[in-house]
């Protein structure tokens, strides 16, 4: 470096330092709010007159007893606790009668061990607790923890004279019981770590394996204890504050297979724990998913705080949380030793599931003499810069208890500073309470530990630290050491990218954005701090500086939940405990996503959707089941052979007879192939089938039934012979009509009730025309409209591009109107050459607040064999027939992916019901999503459509890009074409959204979507019926989709709730689910103001089978084929039902009521609720 570059940097130091001390020198002389002292609970957590806590850590608050204490048990004065014999953390009633002259100042103290000296009690009461202890008897209910020993309770007269013994209250298991277990990791994912406490030093065993009534394996560790000795002061060197810790056990297992639940008890010879389980570590993986949650200063306070925490975590780590990260303050025992204890009791239930990785906390470690005994290794009493409050914050503790109690892993020192890798995520715990300078050993070992991380391998790293780095609450000691650690450790974290760093010391929340030297970086390379010291401990109520790096604050309880979504992805949110509510929430991105999970992959229907021997679907979209054609291919006609096809002329999705004979010496590789047209190249057939499929190939003779499709021209079948010989070909099979035949119709609305619009395929651009009237004998009224096509240079990619490509005739579009709402009409559609049947619809209803109507829905339909969609197709005829008004289908329509012919099949399958009403549809990804070719995109969408990071949206279209969908339907025009839209019909208010197009705000469709909430009148239209493809809610175990529902919910979720959406239909997952009415995750049971989410996407594509997480907003879940039924009722009582298709069972219904519309419509409401048992 050179002199004037060293001097610049003097210079800046010097300035810094001067800028520091000026808010050093001001917090002395100003009255600026610091953090105050809390108290420490009491054994009982005993609460003053005015509603605080008795503090233990004043020790004022004990009773002096005269020295020495005399016992007088003549008087017949009787104490009892009862039961006796009690598991650890029960409670017990404490009774006592026969008191003489009973005085406000007697006290009744718990002893553990029983003869323990008077001085040396846990706690006490005055029993004045109980209000009857003027008569001389009284009782009082308390809770008790084992201390590996049995204990008695003494009753104290005034001058503190022993007039009663209690009987001796034991627990169970007594001194050999395995106590205050938790797990942790080691950095190393076939190892798992073990820890508990006992009475007994005798051997530490655990039983392990992974079916729970076979714990095959063992594993044996060691055992030590602490005393009082070792500590560096007091209180925690102080005979009346020190207990006995017993024996802390540690057993590390080994040989464990990675990401699989073992199942474990831990004890000893005499007793073992019961059976818990956990998870085993993931290997790395930059694309390893996993959720986990983090907290600082809980502590033992009475509830709600740190009991509603740990209520919480119970929840969590049964939900699937894989790990807790404490960020020091643990305990809060702060030298009065039997703090710990209480506090491994609280967190024992979720610890011995997911492990419990800790930091050092200044409760835990700071203290100013006795630093010999540290066994941190820190110099002289430890780190106090000038610049810092770095006091006795531990009591006396050194670090000595948490040393003891806890093993991290070995890679750092102890569990002072420590690394590990989970999956995706590289975790570093450092200590704020050493010297963290450059040249120190934690900074040197930091430095090195952040070179080595290899962000292939593990693409985040996520930072846990006690007094935070960056904090703008009103605390200007604790600000000024936020400003410390900036100085000496912000440049290390800029340069390694330190992606998400969490801190705890201030009992309250707080978000910054991804922030470098106070200011916020837009490219995100910048670390995201998170002050989440809301575990429990009391909270710090003062208020907050305005800058413009902090993104959020709340003094308020709660805790910190992370999803590791991918490489390129991570969900973070704080829920306050008092109300279970999100509160804040951010995604943090990586720009580099190179892979994901996603959802398996379905096949693609060949045209006569052919059936492999397993019972699965051939897939047409594998190159392995297609036909490789020698070239130039042969033909030989002399052989006699003869193939027919009858009938030769059909209706459209008819079946016909394909027959051959005269075959010698055939062959098991001998294949006939189907080709429209007649005429088409050999390599372009539609299909084709082996004449295994008939038994008397082998005698040169068979048939086979195949259904056709009118494609629009006539077509032909062809016998190839051996290696692809061209021996036979069939007459021509023709469709009535030609085309010329008005096919594929279907009805769609407009927003105007007046308006149809009437759609159909045929093979000619004849002027397309619509006869319609009130009488089916007489269709006096006539409509005419457009017609297009598309080309297979339309499409974005192949298949669709290439040989997925068939001519899709001429689409027809024409508009009726001058309609009278809610009447039956009567129409025939096509052109002057052929018309089609005379088929009916219903025209819509004007808007009206209490019009009653049914309506069906649905998504992932396509046109696979039965059961499946042709179950869906056939029940829909009869919802038609029963007065239904409209399908609403919610994305992933026929499943083409790029082979055209689907569409054609698919539209034949729905067109009885379609002709009927309308049919309303949405776009889903295997309509949508493309990687390439994006210019020819329809929907306007830049470049290659949306990828957000967090999303596995890929080339689900097959090439389609959206084009088919485009083309073959028309939506109301008020929004982005069948990609966002909305109507009104009677009294709701119908939007679909597109999942496959960008919905942040400020996007097209999230600024269209918020103005058209807007608009909404509730008093004419109540309801509010959204409709989107992917869920914004789902409980479904696929991971990637799961993510994807995070960022709707992230997105979109306020916007929602704002306008009061009522009901929300999705697919995308082919199953189907309902939620609880739910806003944030959390039900809203009481005001109903949360949206009703639906997952139907259950119509007939092949069924996800994958199980479900167990979430409190999720009301119903069924793996298995069906479709919504939606009864609008009037203004305030809406009812929904999901149909079964295989037995036609209503699986699930609910009623959605509006509690604050009139009193009639609710009275309506309720005793339909009633009367169906709803």
């Amino acid at each position: 470096m050179s002199s004037g570059a060293a001097t610049t940097r003097n210079i800046n130091m010097a300035a810094w330092w001067a800028h520091l001390l000026a808010y050093f020198l001001l917090g002395l002389f100003s009255a600026t709010e610091t953090k105050k002292n809390h108290a420490v609970p009491t054994y009982f957590k005993r609460i003053n007159p005015d509603g605080s806590l008795v503090d233990a850590g004043n020790l004022k608050t004990r009773v002096e007893f005269a020295n020495p204490t005399r016992r007088d048990f003549s008087t017949g004065a009787i104490l009892e606790v009862n039961p006796s014999l009690v598991e650890n953390s029960a409670t017990v009633n404490v009774s006592w009668s026969g008191i003489q002259m009973p005085n406000s100042t007697d006290i009744i103290a718990f002893y553990c061990p029983e003869e323990d000296h008077p001085d040396h009690y846990l706690d006490l009461f005055y029993v004045t607790d109980s209000p009857s202890y003027v008569f001389g008897y009284g009782w009082r209910q308390v809770t008790v923890h084992n201390m590996r020993t049995s204990c008695e309770f003494r009753y104290y007269q005034e001058k503190h004279i022993q007039v009663a013994t209690s009987n001796v209250l034991e627990f169970k298991g007594g001194k050999n019981a395995p106590l205050q277990g938790h797990l942790a990791l080691t950095g190393d994912p076939t190892q798992m770590r073990v820890m508990w406490v006992s009475g007994t030093d005798e051997t530490p065993v655990v039983y392990y394996g992974k079916d729970p009534s076979l714990l095959k394996f063992r594993a044996t560790g060691t055992s030590k204890t602490y005393q009082r000795s070792d500590m560096c002061g007091p209180p925690a060197s102080l005979w009346i504050c020190f207990r006995n810790p017993g024996y802390i056990h540690d057993v590390l297992l080994t040989g464990l297979t990675p990401s699989i639940q073992y199942f474990y008890s831990y004890g000893s010879s005499e007793i073992m724990s019961p059976v818990h389980h956990f998870r085993s570590a993931p290997v790395t993986d930059p694309d390893a998913s996993f959720k986990f949650v983090v907290y600082g200063d809980m502590g033992i306070t009475a509830i709600p705080g740190a009991h509603d925490t740990a209520k919480y975590m119970v929840e969590e780590a049964e939900n699937g949380s894989s790990l807790v990260f404490h960020i020091g303050d643990i305990s809060y025992a702060v030298g009065i030793a039997y703090i710990w204890e209480l506090w491994h009791d609280l967190i024992e239930p979720y610890a011995t599931l997911m492990p419990y990785m800790v930091g050092v906390g200044n409760h835990e470690q700071d203290h100013i003499f006795g630093g010999s005994k540290d066994p941190s290794g820190a110099p002289g009493d430890g780190w106090h810069p000038w610049w810092g409050n770095y006091l006795d914050d531990s009591g006396g503790e050194c670090g000595v208890p948490m040393f003891y109690r806890f093993h991290m892993p070995d890679n750092g020192n102890g569990l002072w500073w420590y690394s590990y890798e989970y999956g995706s995520v590289h975790f570093i715990m450092m200590s704020t309470e050493h010297d963290i300078r450059p040249g120190s050993r934690q900074y040197t070992w930091l430095e090195n530990d952040l070179k080595k991380v290899d962000r292939n391998k593990t693409p985040w790293i996520v930072l846990g630290g006690h007094r935070p780095m960056y904090t703008s609450q009103k605390v200007l000691r604790d600000y000024i050491v936020s400003r410390g650690l900036q100085y000496y450790l912000e440049n290390l974290f800029h340069e390694y990218q330190v992606d998400l760093a969490f801190w705890g010391h201030y009992h309250s929340y707080e978000r910054t954005c991804a922030v470098y030297k106070h200011q916020c970086q837009e490219d995100g390379i910048g670390t995201t701090h998170v002050v989440v010291g809301s575990a429990g401990f009391w909270l710090n109520l003062q208020g907050y500086w305005d800058v413009k790096w902090s993104r959020f604050q709340e003094n308020d309880f709660g805790y910190g939940r992370v999803l590791v979504a991918n490489r390129s992805a991570l969900y973070f949110e704080w829920v306050r405990n008092k109300d279970n509510v999100v509160r804040d929430k951010v995604w943090l991105m990586k720009p580099d996503r190179k892979s994901a999970e996603a959802k398996g992959h379905h096949e693609v229907p060949t045209y006569f959707k052919r059936i492999n021997h397993d019972g699965s679907l051939v897939d047409a979209a594998n190159p392995q089941t297609r036909v490789k054609f020698l070239h130039p291919i042969q033909s030989d006609f002399s052989t006699g052979t003869t193939l027919e096809v009858n009938p030769s002329v059909v209706e459209n999705g008819a079946t016909v007879n394909v027959s051959w004979s005269g075959i010698k010496q055939p062959n098991e590789t001998d294949f006939v192939a189907f080709y429209c047209p007649k005429d088409d190249p050999f390599d372009h057939y539609l299909d084709y089938f082996y004449v295994t499929e008939s038994p008397s190939y082998v005698s040169g003779f068979g048939w086979w039934q195949v259904t056709v499709y009118n494609m629009r021209t006539s077509c032909e079948f062809r016998y190839y012979h051996k290696s692809y010989i061209h021996i036979a070909t069939s007459n021509v099979l023709k469709f009535k009509g030609g085309i010329y035949a008005p096919l594929q119709g279907h009805l769609a609305l407009t927003g105007d009730p007046t308006q149809m619009r009437v759609m159909w395929v045929s093979g000619t651009d004849d002027p397309p025309v619509v006869h319609y009237g009130t009488r089916p004998s007489y269709l006096g009224s006539i409509a005419t409209g457009t017609s297009k096509t598309y080309k297979k240079t339309d499409m974005c990619g192949p298949p669709a591009s290439l040989s997925g490509f068939s001519n899709p005739g001429f689409i027809h579009d024409v508009q009726i109107t001058g309609l009278i709402p809610s009447t039956q009409y009567f129409y025939s559609y096509g052109s002057y050459k052929m018309m089609s049947d005379v088929r009916q619809f219903r025209s819509a209803p004007v808007t009206d607040p209490d019009t009653s109507f049914q309506f069906v829905v649905y998504g992932d339909m396509g046109n696979t064999p039965l059961p499946g969609s042709h179950d869906t197709a056939k029940y829909l005829v009869e919802e038609a027939k029963n007065g239904s008004s409209l399908v609403f289908h919610v994305g992933d329509i026929s499943y083409a992916r790029g082979y055209a012919y689907i569409w054609d099949q698919w539209h034949e399958l729905i067109e009885p019901y379609a002709t009927i009403m309308p049919y309303m549809v949405g776009i889903g990804n295997h309509e949508q999503d493309h990687l390439s070719g994006g210019s020819k995109d329809p929907s306007g969408a830049p470049g290659e459509g949306w990828h957000p990071s967090w999303g596995n949206f890929g080339d689900d279209s097959g090439g389609e890009c959206g084009v088919p969908m485009y083309y073959r339907f028309h939506m109301p025009d008020n929004g982005n074409a069948v990609w966002w839209y909305s109507y009104d019909y009677g009294s709701v208010h119908f939007i679909m959204m597109s999942s496959e197009h960008d919905i942040r705000p400020g996007s097209r469709q999230y600024t269209w979507l918020e103005n058209d909430l807007k608009k909404v009148d509730r008093n004419k239209t109540p309801w509010i019926v959204l409709g989107g493809h992917r869920p914004m809610y789902t409980s479904q175990k696929v991971v990637d989709d799961y993510i994807v529902s995070l960022g709707m919910q992230y997105y979109l979720e306020n916007l929602l709730h704002k306008y009061q959406v009522d009901l929300a239909f999705w697919g995308h997952y082919h199953s189907y689910e309902r939620t609880c009415a739910v806003y944030e995750q959390i039900c809203q049971e009481e005001e109903g103001l949360g949206t009703t989410h639906v997952v139907v996407g259950s119509a007939g594509y092949a069924l996800d089978t994958e199980g479900f997480w167990d979430f409190s907003w999720s009301r119903f879940r069924e793996n298995d084929f069906g479709y919504g039924r939606v009864l609008v009722a009037n203004r305030s009582a809406l009812y929904f039902e999901w149909v079964r298709n295989k037995d036609k069972v209503v699986r699930d219904k609910v009623w959605l009521v509006k509690p604050h519309l009139h009193d009639e419509y609710n009275t309506v409401a309720y005793h339909l609720k009633k009367k169906l048992s709803l």
